[in-house]
């Protein structure tokens, strides 16, 4: 009922991991009930725990969501970082004054070093989702009037400010789950991964 044609020209990324689980989460904020059996009531979360599925064993990340939520799946001596880590500390350098950025050094002292991938995972998800939680805030608002919806223009003014510009933590948190930048065509996902190919936002209406 819910599967729509495959399209072959469509990637899924780490974004697609990065966000869907992202959605899953606002959902289903326990991770211990997602499960098949707990999630089975509710389409929405069932097509997306089955995609995040097949998107962690895509990127040979281990099932765990609570330990990737905070950054446990990533293995700080794997060379697959250099390249991020490089970029890192230039971001970092860039937001240091000039003359404070020769004491910072690549590896030592207060410099960027790859055991410190986790804690930056997990501090950089967290405030995502906090942010998310108030990109939602007039969701459930269908109707307004007046000051009410003077104060909801005003909460959604802002929030496409902080929606244009996410890409600021998503990135990171994309590179960091695939330093390499892999990229799964829809159809390998299906057939390799048994990627429920859906169309959510019809199952999401449907869900109400």
């Amino acid at each position: 009922m819910y599967i729509r044609y495959i399209e072959k020209t469509t990637i899924i990324t780490a974004r697609n991991l990065l966000l869907t689980f992202l959605d899953l989460r606002r959902f289903v904020p326990d991770v211990n009930r997602w499960n098949e059996k707990s999630l089975s009531w509710s389409p929405s979360s069932h097509f997306r725990f089955q995609q995040l599925i097949a998107m962690f064993n895509a990127f040979e990340i281990e099932w765990n969501p609570e330990a990737f939520v905070n950054g446990k799946f990533i293995k700080y001596d794997d060379p697959r970082y250099a390249s991020l880590l490089d970029t890192l500390h230039n971001s970092m350098l860039e937001m240091l004054p000039v003359d404070m950025r020769g004491s910072i050094n690549y590896g030592h002292g207060f410099g960027v070093h790859s055991d410190q991938l986790t804690d930056c995972f997990n501090i950089l998800f967290k405030y995502r989702e906090r942010v998310g939680s108030i990109l939602t805030f007039s969701d459930g608002v269908l109707a307004a009037s007046g000051l009410y919806l003077f104060a909801h223009q005003k909460t959604d003014e802002l929030n496409r400010i902080v929606r244009e510009n996410l890409g600021i933590i998503d990135d990171i948190l994309v590179a960091i789950i695939s330093p390499e930048e892999k990229q799964f065509a829809m159809v390998q996902m299906v057939n390799d991964y048994g990627y429920p190919d859906v169309d959510l936002c019809k199952i999401d209406f449907e869900d109400l």
